[in-house]
């Protein structure tokens, strides 16, 4: 049976907290405008902040056909100008041309002027969530750099687990939101759970803030979390050590259904949401990550320890044992194999693997004998490996 390491992370406590003492410093990740602007200066494009002259687009009617709601527009310039036919056929048509659709129901739509502008559309659903459209210059780019910001992840992911730690335990009495953060991190670090969906609860899209006490159960001196994660009613079990249970526990015995909730300066229930996540990850990192970080971080991960155990010589087996990798990734995060290759995994690992299959054993295999350097500490074997496959194809296309 193939055996793939490193993918139940329990954290233990004093090995964070000997690390929380300080010594910890972050790798610099840089602020997003600097990245929006390298994207945009390579992409030849033009920054858009919708600060000049836009189109507005404007539902002057809407008719119930076949049970669907069909809208008619006019569009407008910014200082209330109506398109004539010809301009908005132009309009419209380079939109398609770009593959840009805006859904019918969306609000506060605002189209730029500018055809070579970075962002081409501005637009709200109905639950007033940002829905923005790219230049496809724009997204070809970001796609191609999605991933180089992995590495720095994991050089940075002992300092976050300390960090998270040391806000876990500073105040063991109180149950502030900083601390119910920093469980959120660790179970997350953890779980490798999707973040969730505040608004789409009754949608059943499952996540870490929309978890419910209902889905938490103890089990001797441990918290046992069985929470159902997808539609199709997977579930993961997870047991998490003293210091997170006492938060859980905490949690539990607040009012309503809603497992990670803050009370706010009038004393009232707020849900803790993903921006309040996000926020919190960027305030303890002083970089831009995000929930999304955790999942590429282990899909990553997963899929190199999985090809570190395969024996390949031909072109062919290896493309073979890559499919099985990727479908490990997509079976163990609960999504589908497209995605796990498109969205998750750093596409230097099968550079990497189906370029030169001896050097990624012995990158792999070659670890830090003794005491590890600050940054890798806290970091598994296989995470280890894995973070000096990234530097080392990293430092090979700089």
């Amino acid at each position: 049976m193939h055996f793939i390491r490193g993918l139940v992370l329990l954290i233990s406590f004093s090995a964070f907290k000997a690390n929380a003492m300080g010594w910890c410093k972050l790798t610099p990740y840089g602020p997003p405008a600097e990245r929006t602007f390298a994207i945009i200066k390579e992409g030849k494009l033009n920054f858009e902040d919708f600060s000049g002259n836009y189109v507005v687009r404007k539902i002057v009617d809407s008719n119930v056909v076949a049970d669907a709601v069909e809208y008619t527009y006019e569009y407008y310039t910014k200082k209330g100008k109506l398109l004539s036919t010809a301009e908005t056929n132009a309009l419209l048509a380079r939109l398609n041309r770009y593959a840009i659709t805006i859904a019918p129901h969306y609000l506060d739509v605002k189209i730029s002027l500018d055809p070579i502008a970075h962002l081409q559309v501005r637009s709200f659903d109905d639950k007033s969530n940002h829905k923005p459209s790219y230049h496809p210059r724009w997204v070809e780019l970001s796609s191609l750099h999605r991933f180089d910001y992995n590495t720095t992840f994991g050089r940075n992911l002992t300092a976050i687990r300390s960090k998270a730690r040391a806000d876990l335990v500073a105040n063991r009495k109180a149950l502030s939101k900083d601390r119910i953060l920093a469980a959120m991190v660790l179970i997350m670090d953890q779980t490798r759970i999707r973040i969730g969906n505040n608004d789409a609860v009754g949608a059943e899209h499952f996540g870490l803030t929309t978890m419910k006490k209902s889905q938490i159960h103890e089990s001797n001196r441990f918290q046992t979390v069985r929470m159902k994660v997808s539609n199709s009613g997977h579930e993961l079990t997870v047991d998490f050590d003293l210091e997170i249970a006492s938060v859980l526990e905490l949690l539990k015995e607040q009012d309503g259904p809603l497992l990670f909730k803050t009370i706010n300066d009038k004393g009232r229930a707020e849900p803790i949401t993903k921006s309040d996540f996000n926020d919190y990850l960027k305030r303890i990192t002083e970089n831009d990550f995000d929930d999304k970080n955790f999942r590429a971080w282990w899909a990553t991960v997963i899929a190199i320890d999985y090809l570190d155990g395969e024996n390949v010589h031909t072109q062919e087996e290896k493309e073979a044992a890559w499919k099985d990798a990727s479908q490990a990734v997509a079976d163990y995060l609960n999504i589908t194999r497209s995605q796990a290759v498109t969205s998750y995994i750093d596409p230097v690992v099968w550079k990497s693997f189906s370029k030169d299959f001896d050097s990624f054993k012995k990158l792999y295999g070659n670890r830090t004998r003794g005491r590890p350097s600050k940054h890798l500490e806290l970091l598994e074997p296989s995470e280890q490996s894995a973070l000096r496959i990234l530097e080392n194809l990293r430092d090979e296309a700089e």
